[in-house]
């Protein structure tokens, strides 16, 4: 993890710039993702950087993709990656740029196609992908998160109208940085417009994991699928501990492991693992409960209570250690 860690710090130069023009969204993405969970305070200068990388490579239409700035068309397999890194960075207490994240989600939904599905690069009419229908559709319900239309979490107390030191008795009090959202300025009825029709498709044509098979990249499509239903069920107060949907990729997942513990397809082996790993252990859903201090008994990105819990106090809601 140290190493990790080192890696992403020697993409940062002197100037405080994150990566050359050609870095791809991909790993500025999932970069944020891993320094959202080691330590969001202690590598905020880190994650601010690569923010700033993801605004100066964003496409003038609103996704991101291959080619910088200005060359090419928007690529939904990687501004799922976009869209997410702003996610992690905003409820753990980090301002994103809210124009940005808008241009995203407007981006998204003007692509779709009218079966509501995605494509997987803007300009295309090609193959309808359930790897792109996850994306897409996932990452408008992100987006619906960011811009507090969950109702669940659009109050940052489970939307409870209690005062902010008072919490349900089976509750944890957890130490969580302050969960930021944007102000709602976007279209809500177009963007549940959206949501529907992708939800129509996934319903008709991604309802269990083999519908991936031969079409996409399969662990990297349920890895997508996993942060499509977690964010889908957030919005829709849904508490499944054992959704079917799960349990089909689960089986789907165990049935192909390889003999050494590892899953290669498509993608290589470290990346498929990892996918797998990532849709096994239902990591979004534990991000989403570890940022709304739904977790247990942990802080965000899993570190524990303070060990000298004698030096504590509540303040506002919030564990402070004194």
């Amino acid at each position: 993890v140290r190493e990790a860690l080192n890696g992403v710090r020697k993409e940062i130069n002197r100037s405080g710039q994150y990566g050359a023009d050609s870095q791809d969204i991909y790993s500025a993405g999932l970069a944020v993702c891993f320094l959202v969970a080691m330590d969001p305070v202690g590598n905020r200068p880190e994650i601010n950087a690569v923010l700033q990388f993801l605004y100066r490579n964003q496409k003038a239409h609103g996704g991101w993709g291959y080619g910088g700035p200005g060359i090419g068309p928007g690529d939904m397999s990687m501004t799922q990656y976009g869209v997410l890194a702003y996610w992690e960075s905003m409820t753990s207490g980090i301002q994103v740029r809210q124009d940005s994240a808008a241009a995203a989600l407007e981006w998204i939904m003007r692509v779709q196609y009218k079966s509501g599905c995605f494509p997987y690069q803007g300009d295309d009419s090609g193959d309808e992908r359930p790897s792109m229908a996850a994306a897409g559709t996932g990452s408008l319900y992100i987006g619906y998160d960011l811009f507090g239309f969950n109702g669940a979490t659009a109050s940052g107390g489970g939307g409870e109208k209690l005062p902010p030191a008072l919490r349900p008795a089976d509750r944890p009090i957890v130490i969580v940085p302050e969960r930021l959202r944007f102000n709602r300025s976007f279209n809500l009825g177009a963007i549940r417009n959206s949501q529907a029709g992708g939800d129509n498709w996934i319903g008709k044509n991604f309802t269990h994991a083999s519908d991936a098979s031969g079409k996409s990249y399969m662990n990297y499509a349920l890895y997508a699928w996993e942060r499509y239903w977690s964010f889908r069920e957030l919005a829709e107060n849904i508490m499944d501990p054992s959704p079917p949907w799960y349990n089909d990729g689960a089986r789907n997942l165990i049935d192909s492991q390889g003999s050494n513990g590892s899953w290669s397809r498509d993608c290589g082996e470290v990346p498929d693992t990892s996918f797998a790993i990532l849709f096994l252990m239902r990591s979004s859903k534990k991000s989403i409960e570890q940022n709304l201090g739904l977790g247990e008994g942990n802080m965000v990105g899993g570190r524990g209570l303070p060990s000298d819990t004698d030096r504590i106090q509540v303040r506002n809601g919030q564990v402070i250690s004194l």
